[in-house]
């Protein structure tokens, strides 16, 4: 069912749509798009004050809840002036940006950092709190085998260098 209410939001499966267009479908899919090179696209460009979001994605009510997911050669990509993307938590025991490298037969990372600038950082940790002992970058493994490694660091520098792995 259709439904455009008096203030011109649209409702699709609702007659009270809470936002422009609202959509409600209980198979799953609120919302499918298929595009030539853009499935969804979303533009926040207003002038004023404050931030400006392109597109958002929440989930809940399941024990997995998963805000995007991209699946394919690139699942998720971000371009920024200052963030490509970030990940935030405010919950005690949570995770802002999570890696996870599944395949079982071939190299593969489950976060990648690289630079191309002499003077960048691949990867960045910081410890910003004032008091405490966190970590700025923290690795474990759980591998028994000779030259496992939590943290590995790596330098091809010339030799007598002054160049560290870690």
């Amino acid at each position: 069912a259709f439904n455009v209410d008096s203030l011109g939001r649209i409702g699709i499966n609702t007659t009270t749509p809470t936002n422009r267009v609202h959509i409600v479908d209980a198979s799953g899919v609120g919302l499918f798009s298929q595009g030539g090179t853009t499935g969804v696209r979303g533009d926040a460009n207003l002038a004023g004050a404050g931030n400006r979001i392109g597109g958002e994605f929440t989930a809940s009510g399941g024990s997995n809840n998963i805000g995007v997911k991209g699946s394919s050669t690139i699942g998720v990509y971000g371009i920024g002036t200052a963030y490509g993307a970030l990940g935030e938590t405010n919950s005690g025991s949570a995770v802002g940006v999570y890696g996870k490298a599944n395949h079982v037969s071939a190299t593969t990372t489950g976060v990648l950092g690289e630079v191309t600038s002499p003077a960048g950082t691949g990867v960045r940790g910081s410890h910003l709190a004032v008091t405490g002992t966190a970590a700025g970058v923290h690795g474990s493994t759980a591998s028994a085998t000779p030259g496992a490694a939590g943290v590995l660091g790596e330098s091809s520098g010339a030799s007598g260098s002054a160049t560290y792995g870690v």
